[in-house]
């Protein structure tokens, strides 16, 4: 199961329960410095309709126009200039991704941080232990591209947005497991996800009730696989997401793979192979070893929550406000994120490498020289470096040797001049 990174910094943050008074306790910092104005205009968002869908957000946006006396066709221009400001603003351009982009969920994250301050107690440690972020990066998305066509890429995408992260067997354990916190109607969902680029990157939020443990009195009985493989009820915040991202990657494999199996009315694949790989040398590899590779894609996942970030944020000034203290926040988390959705895909790729050919470690490499244009320009750039490499190596020896021998003919004939010197005397 996936580990988590232990906090290196020193906790400022011994108490669970109290909040010790301290220049640079960041939750005490955030509690004081909380604005009003940031708690109306939150509520004036929630009125607003911003953290529903993208549609809903336009037709209350006119709403409100109207309630303030604007007539129908000027509400309904302004909404619509205000709809397609979301639209490239927020929300991925993508039809078959329809999520909120980078910029939509950092500002989800702002508020959500935001929110669990609460108004008059103080603010802990399990007030934001709660809050996750998680990365989940696609397994070699632009060899699968490249292997399989743009159609099947796009396939892929649609799955993994409009039917995995939406209503997948994963994220419908985690909404029916019981440790999303509970929302009001109009609140933002406890599970929200975005796309992160244009290609192949892609995140979600996760906020979790504050108690979620087993052994107290009323307490949740979540079953989870334990790192012996067998099961165990979960005790932790951690452990709730990393039982989540463990389903998720397997469900993410299992119907990545029923894509590329997929076959029309004639019983032909409907994304057959785009490439042709016959003819190669003898003892490259096969076409199946090559199949094998692509077809155990799926989804490589990172998480962090908000207080292990917080603990990391140790630059607090003078000049710092409430919304900059979020935003180092919301960096750590991010930054945290991805640096392990990126950890455990260099470690699913080696594990792939050697179920897809268990004679070479370096198979991958040559298999993106193959499958992608990229990857043999990659991989031509490589192999040419290396030979600048070694051609330097053999001057600088050449050089060497060339003055090696210019100093032994210099000496040879200085001992001429001197035998001839003892003969002429």
């Amino acid at each position: 199961m996936t580990q988590i990174e232990k906090p290196t910094v020193p906790s400022i943050l011994e108490n669970e329960s109290a909040i010790e008074i301290e220049p640079k306790n960041i939750l005490e910092f955030l509690a004081k410095n909380k604005p009003r104005e940031n708690r109306e205009r939150a509520e004036d968002l929630k009125e607003l309709g911003l953290i529903q869908s993208f549609e809903q957000k336009v037709v209350d946006y006119k709403n409100k126009l109207k309630e303030k006396g604007l007539k129908e066709t000027d509400a309904h221009e302004l909404a619509m200039n205000y709809g397609e400001e979301l639209k490239y603003s927020q929300q991925d351009p993508r039809e078959y991704v329809g999520l909120m982009n980078r910029a939509g969920s950092s500002a989800e994250l702002g508020r959500e941080l935001t929110r669990a301050i609460p108004e008059e107690e103080k603010l802990t440690r399990k007030d934001f232990k709660r809050i996750y972020r998680l990365d989940l990066d696609l397994d070699d998305f632009k060899l699968l591209n490249d292997y399989y066509g743009h159609l099947a890429g796009n396939e892929i995408l649609r799955v993994l947005c409009k039917e995995i992260m939406k209503d997948g067997e994963a994220v419908t354990w985690l909404r029916e497991c019981g440790a999303l916190e509970e929302r009001k109607e109009n609140d933002p969902p406890a599970f929200q996800k975005s796309a992160e680029s244009s290609g192949e990157e892609f995140a979600a939020m996760a906020i979790l009730k504050k108690e979620i443990y087993s052994k107290k009195e009323g307490g949740l009985k979540i079953e989870v696989q334990s790192d012996n493989d067998s099961t165990a009820f979960a005790e932790t915040h951690d452990q709730i997401i990393e039982e989540f991202s463990r389903r998720l990657q397997i469900e993410t494999k299992a119907k990545f793979r029923e894509v590329l199996q997929r076959k029309d009315e004639k019983g032909d694949l409907i994304y057959p192979r785009t490439k042709n790989f016959e003819g190669l040398p003898d003892g490259e590899f096969t076409q199946d070893e090559l199949d094998n590779f692509i077809a155990e894609s799926g989804v490589s996942i990172g998480f962090a929550n908000a207080e292990e970030s917080a603990l990391e944020v140790d630059d607090i000034t003078e000049n710092d406000t409430f919304d900059s203290v979020i935003g180092k926040i919301k960096g750590k988390m991010l930054n945290k994120s991805d640096k392990r959705a990126r950890h455990n895909k260099d470690i699913k790729k080696e594990t792939r490498v050697k179920m897809a050919h268990k004679k070479e470690d370096n198979i991958d490499s040559r298999i993106t020289a193959y499958i992608s244009p990229r990857g043999k320009a990659e991989t031509m750039k490589g192999i040419n470096e290396a030979l600048q490499t070694e051609n330097k190596l053999l001057e600088d020896a050449n050089k060497a040797l060339q003055e090696t021998n210019r100093s032994q003919e210099d000496e040879i004939n200085e001992l001429k001049a001197r035998i001839a010197l003892l003969e002429e005397k």
